[in-house]
C-alpha cells in the first residue's frame, strides 16, 4: 500500500524547516560570538 504523497511532502518540508532553523540559529550564534555583549 503506497503512502500518500502529502505525507512525504510534509516530512520533506519539515526537514527543510529544520535545516533553515539550524542555519538561522548558527548565523545568530556566529554574530553573537563576533560581537559579544553588544547591547551592554
Amino acid at each position: 500500500m503506497p503512502q500518500p504523497s502529502t505525507h512525504k511532502t510534509r516530512i520533506y518540508t519539515r526537514r527543510m524547516h529544520d535545516r533553515e532553523l539550524a542555519y538561522i540559529l548558527h548565523h545568530r550564534l556566529q554574530q553573537h560570538l563576533r560581537r559579544p555583549h553588544a547591547r551592554e
